[in-house]
């Protein structure tokens, strides 16, 4: 569980520095990306706080 949480923290920080330097273009899909990303951090903080809990 520790290693996915580690991995997508990474990606989320990718894909936070992709949408800052991300053209007015592609702005919309990197902002959805990193939501994305960060939705994915939550669950997974969720999933392991009910394992533990």
């Amino acid at each position: 569980m520790i290693n996915e949480l580690q991995e997508a923290i990474e990606d989320l920080k990718e894909k936070q520095i992709i949408w800052g330097l991300a053209n007015e273009e592609y702005e919309p899909i990197a902002y959805h990306n990193m939501k994305a990303a960060e939705e994915r951090v939550k669950a997974i903080i969720k999933t392991s706080k009910e394992r533990v809990g």
